[in-house]
């Protein structure tokens, strides 16, 4: 029985301040996608993907990122063993050590018990995670590493680190991060697999002659450009090319379309039906059982609902998260918007935002509407691409603003 690992890769709170104002009232990795936190989805889809795999068990699942180990970390970790039947483990790193710097510094934890393989999932970057596939891709390579990769237009590929991949073996003959002109339309999609001992080998070659700079920790490593920029060239990488959605949730506005993609793969007996006295569901929805819904409330497509959230008589809500404890009063209507923890939506307001602004760009203008926790809106107030801060009081109309 061949021993697998999973290291997620979480980061820590001096990052992720694009996810603001989500990630001001938890750490971002525990943010609701779908009722569940973010990094549960990655827990999930490690723990299904093995269970379907013969002489393959996953051992462990270490999280490495520099987030305090608070009580709310304590709480998921200890949920999710229960739930998983998995040991878990959180590793605190003793700073911003880079994609390869917490791995390095936990190589011991991690080679303990021996295992064959490990993967490492950034916990930013949510998928279809064909891990299964994967495995079974890296066995045939022979190879030591594989990196997960995905076509893009031409365009976007230089947002991230791209490969050049041979058609027919798969193996990547060129890594580049973040190039100035056009490589390859491959990119990486931050999920590995790892050959375990070799993987360290590889780490303690390449690391040798590194030069860093002055102000940087002496552990600080990056997988992409300290290790498949120096070795790719010697085609010790394997590349599994999918084709099924993919997203990097870089900005609080991400979480909508990341929503989308994941009730898409729900399985149909979790997502929200028809059922008197439940208001009308069009397409895909998914709403917590303790949530009350008015009969005469429209709700879908591509809409999650939180634990205690009270819907009001002919509310409308599309592509849109309504977060644990929020109350929208009678005819708001609420489009392609995030409300906030315990929000409070007033009757006849209007929260707005553009369609697929996870695609259309970083700036505000461009965005979703976003209200942080405890954030009341008046009655008849229209809320259109702004970001409300926590616990404000929002008595007027609002457009492409950031509300402090």
């Amino acid at each position: 029985m061949k021993q697998v690992k999973a290291v997620l890769l979480v980061g820590g709170p001096s990052k992720g301040t694009r996810f603001r104002p989500l990630s001001l009232e938890t750490p971002k990795p525990l943010v609701p996608i779908c009722g569940k936190p973010l990094i549960w989805h990655h827990m999930n889809a490690i723990v299904k993907s093995l269970s379907t795999l013969e002489n393959y068990q996953l051992s462990q699942i270490v999280i490495i990122g520099f987030y305090n180990q608070t009580q709310e970390w304590n709480q998921f970790i200890q949920n999710s063993q229960t739930e998983f039947n998995v040991p878990i483990r959180y590793l605190k790193e003793q700073g911003r050590l880079g994609t390869a710097g917490g791995i390095n510094q936990f190589r011991t934890e991690i080679l303990e018990s021996n295992p064959d393989y490990f993967f490492v999932l950034h916990c930013d970057v949510v998928c279809s995670f064909p891990l299964a596939e994967i495995l079974k891709s890296h066995q045939q390579s022979g190879k030591e590493i594989t990196i997960l990769g995905k076509r893009v237009s031409k365009e976007e590929a230089n947002r991230y680190g791209v490969m050049a991949v041979d058609p027919t073996s798969h193996v990547v003959l060129h890594y580049a991060e973040k190039p100035e002109t056009i490589v390859s339309d491959i990119i990486n999609c931050g999920v590995y697999l790892f050959s375990a001992t070799s993987f360290f080998n590889l780490i303690d070659q390449s690391s040798r002659d590194l030069i860093r700079e002055p102000e940087q920790d002496p552990g600080f490593l990056q997988l992409e450009q300290d290790l498949f920029m120096k070795i790719s060239h010697k085609h010790q990488i394997n590349c599994f090319e999918t084709q099924d959605f993919w997203i990097q949730l870089k900005s609080a506005g991400s979480v909508i379309k990341c929503t989308e993609y994941l009730l898409k793969i729900l399985p149909s007996q979790q997502l929200a039906k028809n059922e008197e006295g439940r208001g009308q569901i069009v397409g895909n929805v998914i709403i917590h059982s303790t949530a009350k819904v008015d009969p005469s409330a429209k709700i879908g497509p591509n809409v999650s609902i939180g634990e205690g959230v009270t819907i009001g008589s002919g509310v409308r809500i599309s592509n849109s998260i309504i977060l644990d404890g929020a109350e929208i009063k009678e005819r708001a209507c609420i489009l392609y918007s995030v409300v906030g923890w315990k929000s409070v939506i007033g009757r006849w307001a209007r929260l707005e935002g553009v369609p697929d602004f996870s695609l259309a760009g970083e700036e505000k203008s461009n965005g979703i509407t976003i209200l942080g926790a405890g954030v009341s809106v008046s009655n008849e107030s229209i809320v259109r691409s702004s970001i409300a801060l926590p616990h404000k009081e929002l008595s007027g109309s609002y457009a492409n603003q950031i509300l402090l």
